[in-house]
């Protein structure tokens, strides 16, 4: 109750100030498209953007990562693949990130459940990770999974580098029903009940970028989404019936967010932004997300870029319990806030695991945006546990002892 009490006046204060007119606008800066570049960290650029500094932080990394790279694709599909880094012999780093890749993982985290289009076809989802996080894994041999139990018994001391990077994507297959103009697209082979199918057009519907960066070893997490992926749950009403929802039929009348075999989910948005009732409290993270959403669409729609179409849907880090300071705790726990979006999801990604739980400040040890799921228990296992790419991991028999640990 202390705790709370004492959150409730931080916030309260935290409000008065921002009412207080005290605010700046929190815009995105055209030299994120124009000459992209890798933000190491959030940059604090005026008296009260906290938060903004985050999702700025966020939007820049997007920027960079769909910009095109050495190969002339976007960066993030020079990363390295886990599919191809998780086995008995890792695949040596390239930049072919889809070389040989099939797609068959139509499974979402979190509840092991398929999210069908209204073209009944699954939702496709892919995992990469950057040089710095592939040479960690590589280096130390944490494909295998005794490695790992080295570590989580502290027999060897390891932390994941800052700068590393994982991107998880999903894909829709497209048809004739679909506008292609309005989709970042590929083309891959896809294996579906036991089929392959070869050189599939696939649309990118959402991206989690999750970043460690040097002053916060939790990571950073953010997600976008394809702006037509689905409507708010409690604003339905409000749409133009017109619109063409990726994975919302408003003619339909099958129940929200509710795996159904064989047929297409019906999909809605419970927290916009990620937002419960801080936001609402007077935080700007409903109000720094719109801005910047709004700014960026126009970067980029001035320049024709499809990335127009592709928010920011939020972005979550920890913090301590004073909203004003925001470095990185870990494990994260209900001692530690969750600045930003707290009760972040993404439609195409975690449809059957949004979170609803509007009052934030009650510090829930479970269901709690990102860190939900993403935790780890610091006595039995070592912080690396944050990621879920460990969980490919395989027995391939004793860690070789040459591996050079890596230090604090």
């Amino acid at each position: 109750m202390k705790i709370i009490l004492i959150n409730l006046f931080l916030i309260l204060y935290f409000s008065s100030i921002v009412h207080a007119k005290i605010t700046f606008n929190c815009s995105a800066n055209s030299s994120w498209v124009d000459n992209p570049s890798l933000p190491v960290e959030p940059v604090k650029t005026a008296r009260l953007d906290i938060i903004c500094k985050f999702h700025r932080f966020a939007w820049q990394s997007f920027s960079y990562l769909v910009a095109p790279g050495t190969t002339k694709k976007p960066h993030f599909l020079e990363m390295m693949p886990k599919e191809r880094i998780f086995k008995k012999k890792p695949e040596t780093w390239d930049l072919n990130g889809d070389k040989n890749l099939i797609f068959s993982n139509i499974e979402q985290a979190g509840s092991n459940i398929p999210l069908n289009d209204w073209n009944k076809n699954p939702i496709f989802y892919q995992e990469n990770i950057n040089k710095i996080f592939y040479n960690d894994i590589v280096s130390n041999q944490l494909n295998n999974s005794q490695c790992i139990s080295k570590i989580d018994s502290k027999v060897r001391k390891f932390n994941i580098s800052s700068g590393a990077i994982e991107i998880k994507t999903s894909w829709k297959v497209l048809t004739h029903n679909d506008d292609i103009s309005k989709f970042f697209t590929i083309s891959r082979n896809v294996m579906l009940n036991g089929k392959l199918y070869k050189n599939i057009q696939l649309a990118l519907l959402g991206m989690h970028i999750v970043r460690k960066t040097p002053e916060h070893p939790e990571w950073i997490w953010t997600t976008f989404e394809h702006k037509n992926n689905a409507p708010d749950c409690d604003s339905i009403e409000l749409y133009d019936n017109n619109t063409n929802w990726t994975l919302y039929n408003p003619n339909s009348t099958q129940p929200t967010n509710k795996y159904l075999a064989g047929k297409p989910t019906q999909v809605c948005r419970k927290t916009p932004y990620g937002a419960g009732f801080l936001a609402k409290a007077g935080l700007t993270v409903i109000r720094d997300i719109k801005e910047l959403n709004a700014d960026m669409k126009n970067i980029y729609k001035t320049r024709g870029f499809v990335w127009s179409n592709y928010s920011l849907v939020g972005s979550a880090w920890t913090q301590s319990i004073n909203p004003f300071f925001t470095n990185g705790k870990i494990p994260p726990t209900w001692r530690n806030e969750i600045g930003g979006s707290s009760l972040l999801s993404n439609t195409s990604i975690e449809t059957y695991v949004q979170n609803t739980k509007w009052f934030d400040i009650e510090h829930p040890t479970k269901n709690r945006g990102c860190f939900s799921c993403h935790n780890y228990n610091p006595d039995k296992q070592n912080a690396l546990h944050l990621s879920h790419v460990f969980d490919a991991a395989k027995n391939y028999g004793p860690c070789i002892s040459q591996a050079k640990p890596q230090l604090p």
